[in-house]
């Protein structure tokens, strides 16, 4: 059995154990657990044989999580008919009030995005959801779905107050009466930290729940590498993650790829705590996010109905999301069962961006 600390292997210990089918035991915990820690502890016990691990389960252990510490707030925002600037010492973000979101993020003097941050819903339907994208995409004349690949953001107010830029808008499908009200809040601080806070209503009537919900940043370098804390290596999600383990890991937007015979979603990872980008980007929470990071958008892997149909569109494309619904098995077996269905009436999320 292994003790991790915010993703680092503190201690270790063998425990000769030998047991029958169907009995049990309890050990008591050989390692001292620290007062505190900054994204969690956790002890991981795994069964090896022959220098092969048989088995493995984790278990996040009742240590206190510090909260994050922000920075004096930034006192630095201009603005003007249609844009909000917030400048800083080596960073500037730009938010456009016609689109309620931030449009450009520069660091020592670099731009770092392409297009506007996005809150969207949308994900490229798995073999498991053939039964419920209809209700949630529009595909020909699918009279009954919320037309989630065809979405519109309505902004209705978005003001300044102090730090703080806050909008009010909706989400809906074309066509389609809004199935989200929101009302986001940027915060800005001195250091560069912004506070994004997601405070929502989903409409009551919906035929179905959500495939995702969360933030969605095109990043001008592509291919680009990152560091998270979270489940990893493999991808995860909310019913599909006993295979991986919290901790700290590496990877590419080329490595997340998963070549599906048909393209799909892919490359998720759940309960994850902290995401820093090479090209600079920090995302960090004090609850949990999921996220990915790929070479290719959503709309493209939907698109694409074999694997050398898909085209990379030269960016790094990063989700930050509140939640993404289960994978299930409703390819070949019931529907999503309701414990992994995003399908919140009321929705509160909050990170950090650095």
């Amino acid at each position: 059995m292994k003790l991790s600390i915010d993703g680092k292997i503190t201690k270790s210990k063998k425990l000769p154990i030998r047991l029958a089918p169907h009995e049990s035991i309890e050990i008591d915990l050989p390692f001292a657990l620290p007062e505190s820690c900054r994204m969690g502890t956790y002890l991981t016990v795994t069964m090896q044989k022959d220098g092969f691990e048989e088995g493995m389960y984790q278990l996040e252990l009742p240590v206190a999580v510090k909260k994050h510490i922000l920075e004096p707030p930034l006192d630095l925002i201009s603005e003007n008919e249609k844009e909000i600037i917030i400048a800083g010492e080596d960073f500037q973000y730009r938010f456009s009030k016609l689109y309620g979101s931030i449009t450009g993020m520069v660091r020592d003097g670099k731009e770092l995005l392409v297009d506007r941050v996005r809150l969207t819903v949308h994900r490229a339907p798995t073999d498991n959801d053939r039964a419920v994208k209809s209700f949630w995409n529009l595909y020909g004349d699918t009279v009954m779905a919320e037309n989630l690949n065809r979405l519109f953001t309505k902004v209705y107010e978005c003001a300044v107050h102090g730090n703080t830029v806050t909008v009010k808008g909706a989400l809906s499908g074309i066509s389609r009466t809004p199935f989200l009200r929101f009302e986001t809040e940027y915060a800005f601080y001195r250091g560069g930290e912004v506070r994004v806070t997601l405070n929502g209503k989903v409409k009551e009537e919906m035929e179905s729940f959500l495939p995702r919900l969360g933030f969605e940043f095109t990043l001008k370098k592509p291919n680009d590498g990152f560091t998270y804390f979270g489940c990893g290596k493999q991808e995860s999600y909310c019913d599909m993650h006993y295979h991986t383990k919290a901790g700290i890991y590496e990877s590419t937007a080329a490595e997340e790829y998963i070549p599906y015979p048909m393209p799909q979603e892919h490359g998720n990872h759940w309960h994850c705590k902290w995401l820093k980008m090479n090209s600079g980007l920090e995302f960090f929470t004090d609850d949990f996010f999921e996220f990915s990071v790929s070479e290719y958008t959503s709309y493209m892997l939907e698109q694409a109905k074999h694997t050398d149909e898909l085209e990379k569109n030269g960016f790094t494309n990063v989700r930050i999301d509140y939640k993404n619904s289960g994978i299930g098995s409703a390819s070949c077996g019931p529907g999503l069962i309701e414990q992994y269905r995003l399908d919140e009436k009321e929705i509160h999320f909050s990170f950090f961006i650095h």
